[in-house]
């Protein structure tokens, strides 16, 4: 009797240690208790997305003296996106000391480029306004494949392959471009609160880190309000209206 108390008590402390005892209905229906994964965060939040590239080969720096065009390194290491309300905005830094900004106010996204002074505005994708996470759109139960522990925490595991571009550059996969090479990836979402804490794919890493909430609401630049209004007038320039009898 003592001997099988204590298999028990054992077993118990195992599952207590590796996290499976907390809550066993989350284990057999992990959906019951919420999405697959949060697609829009709260209202005001701001989260880091911070990019580890292991063992792949950089893009090739131009030499001493090559010409402003020639193709530089620019991978992204790190993007703060913030968003109060319908106004986000999203700060990447790249290799080369580079950076680029995207700040989307409703239906418009504004762009600045690295080494582009130029600002490209144009209509926002369902993606960015339904999904804060539109890297990991191919997120669903369809491509659920079990619960796992990443980084402390007990987590929903996803797998799927998946166009290269629509992990890189979702804005232009959801645009209609493809890069037609599509790429295994494992996504990581925490259980608990369903907001993503890793995506992997080939020797890449995307490790994102909640942050604490703005306290004040964003204001887009005055250069980027210009455009985004200017782009904005033409959306309803573009808009049939019915004449009037």
């Amino acid at each position: 009797m003592r001997l099988s108390v204590f298999f028990v008590v054992i077993i118990g402390l195992l599952l207590s240690r590796f996290g499976f005892a907390e809550d066993d209905s989350q284990l057999k229906d992990p959906f019951a208790s919420g999405p697959p994964i949060v697609a829009q965060m709260p209202a005001y939040s701001q989260w880091t997305i911070t990019y580890t590239y292991g063992d792949l080969p950089k893009p090739p720096v131009p030499a001493s003296g090559a010409p402003s065009n020639a193709p530089l390194s620019q991978r992204p290491l790190r993007v703060v996106v913030t968003k109060t309300d319908s106004v986000r905005h999203e700060e990447e830094d790249l290799e080369q000391n580079l950076e680029s900004n995207l700040w989307v106010d409703g239906d418009v996204m504004v762009e600045q480029k690295p080494r582009n002074p130029e600002l490209n505005a144009y209509m926002a994708t369902a993606a960015a306004k339904n999904n804060d996470f539109p890297q990991l759109d191919w997120v669903s139960r369809s491509t659920f494949v079990g619960i796992e522990s990443q980084q402390g925490r007990k987590c929903l595991v996803y797998k799927a392959s998946v166009d290269l571009l629509e992990i890189i550059d979702p804005y232009a996969y959801k645009f209609g471009l493809q890069a037609k090479s599509e790429v295994p990836v494992t996504a990581y979402v925490d259980l608990q609160t369903r907001y993503p804490v890793l995506l992997q794919f080939e020797a890449t890493s995307l490790e994102y880190t909640m942050n604490p909430a703005p306290s004040v609401s964003l204001v887009m630049p005055n250069e980027f309000a210009k455009a985004a209004a200017a782009m904005k007038a033409r959306i309803q320039a573009a808009i049939p209206h019915p004449a009037r009898p």
